[in-house]
């Protein structure tokens, strides 16, 4: 067992520990493996209890924590006074009606700790799903929904550091009819229960290792490049005139008016400073190896795409483009971020990303770079992950077949191009 807090919204946690020592009720919590009868425990409880259900889910990723939370939509009618909407089934502007009043209304009911920071987040939508806790189902949007079978749900999003000491939540959202609300928190593969009361309104999720950390990123492949070297120029063009201008002066048996000494000084003067004025480099750089092999290229694409997926481990979009950078080059780097938002996205449901979790590239042909220097690979990528809502996980396969051109960039290589010919989702 895990014990999960305090009572009040701004102790710090010396005072919640003295409150704990004069005995007053705590959130508690029980871990669980994903996959166990959660959801059906919590969709049971739901069908036994059929009015006033409501259930939390507090998803903690490394640098998101999602809250989403569903209240059973007669108890939510009640609350926002539109009882009249209940005897009728939920038409697409009956919906609207509801969740744009739910929306105004809710905004600040979610406050979240990462750490001893407060983490300032937002309400990223509120919306009426289908089905139970544990158990919804697909809404079309021309459907007439019974208000029975729908829940009003709500989700926030907190960008958290990737592996906090602890997340501590504070619900304000206690209805009329709904004095405590279940949480069930999901980390990695495991879960906790959380349960907050307008007594307890406040409960703390510890790390503990216990978060998946991000994976690392591959290290960008390079090629082997030399140091050019320096000629100081302006050095052997002053030494050279001034031997020039010795012998002339010599042959001529020529005397220098005020002596040799100090146009000796002026010469030697002049020569330190074009030393450093006028230095030309020459040679060096890099030597771009010709890539003929379909192994050769996938041994530098591989960990190009694998980057790219990783970069969405981030939620921040300057951190995202950040990590792209170091795979991507030119104008495919605003394009590549816009299509694989859409692709891991869930269909609807902003701030619900698919976690990639593998990832596989097979080159199956290679050609030169018609254009200079690199190469162009025909090739198929599939990432598989999964993505969470509501309580209950799905699993993601996207697979790709395209042309990608990879070109040197400052010793590096890098993807300039892609040309998806095949997309698929299995």
């Amino acid at each position: 067992m895990a014990n999960l807090v305090w009572n009040r919204t701004r102790l710090p946690l010396c005072a919640a520990s003295l409150i704990w020592l004069v005995g007053l009720p705590m959130a508690r919590s029980q871990s669980y493996e994903a996959g166990t009868s959660t959801a059906k425990e919590e969709a049971g409880s739901a069908s036994a209890n059929a009015e006033n259900v409501r259930q939390g889910y507090l998803y903690i990723e490394p640098y998101q924590t999602r809250f989403e939370v569903l209240f059973d939509v007669p108890l939510a009618l009640k609350w926002l006074k539109l009882e009249g909407l209940a005897f009728s089934p939920l038409d697409e502007s009956a919906r609207k009606r509801i969740t744009d009043r739910a929306r105004m209304l809710a905004a600040d009911w979610a406050e979240l700790h990462a750490g001893s920071s407060l983490v300032k987040g937002r309400l990223i939508d509120a919306l009426i799903v289908k089905g139970r806790p544990g158990a919804t189902l697909p809404l079309v949007d021309s459907e007439a929904l019974s208000p029975d079978e729908a829940m009003l749900g709500f989700v926030w999003e907190f960008p958290t550091p990737p592996a906090p000491e602890f997340v501590s939540l504070q619900w304000k959202g206690f209805i009329p009819g709904a004095d405590d609300l279940p949480v069930t928190v999901h980390f990695g593969p495991k879960t906790e229960k959380m349960f907050l009361t307008r007594s307890v309104p406040m409960g703390q999720w510890n790390n503990n290792g216990r978060l998946p950390r991000p994976e690392r990123l591959a290290p960008v492949p390079t090629f082997p490049s030399t140091e050019p070297t320096r000629v100081p120029l302006g050095f052997i063009l002053s030494v050279v005139g001034g031997l020039i201008f010795y012998t002339w002066i010599k042959l001529k048996d020529y005397r220098l008016p005020g002596g040799a000494s100090a146009h000796f000084f002026v010469w030697i003067l002049g020569t330190a400073m074009m030393s450093m004025m006028l230095v030309v480099e020459v040679g060096g750089g890099s030597s771009t190896p010709k890539i003929e092999s379909p192994e050769d290229a996938q041994a530098i694409l591989e960990p190009l795409l694998r980057n790219t997926y990783r970069a969405f481990d981030h939620r921040a979009e300057s951190d995202i483009y950040d990590v792209l950078a170091r795979s991507v080059d030119g104008e495919l780097l605003r394009e590549l971020y816009l299509e694989t938002i859409r692709a891991l996205t869930l269909e609807g449901r902003e701030g619900t990303r698919t976690q990639v979790t593998d990832f596989e590239a097979r080159v199956e042909k290679v050609s030169p770079n018609p254009d200079g220097p690199g190469f162009l690979a025909d090739c198929e990528w599939t990432a598989l992950g999964t993505i969470s809502h509501w309580g209950h996980p799905h699993t993601r396969v996207n697979r790709y077949t395209a042309k990608v051109l990879v070109e040197p960039v400052g010793g590096e290589w890098k993807i300039s191009a892609i040309e998806v010919t095949e997309a698929r989702r299995i």
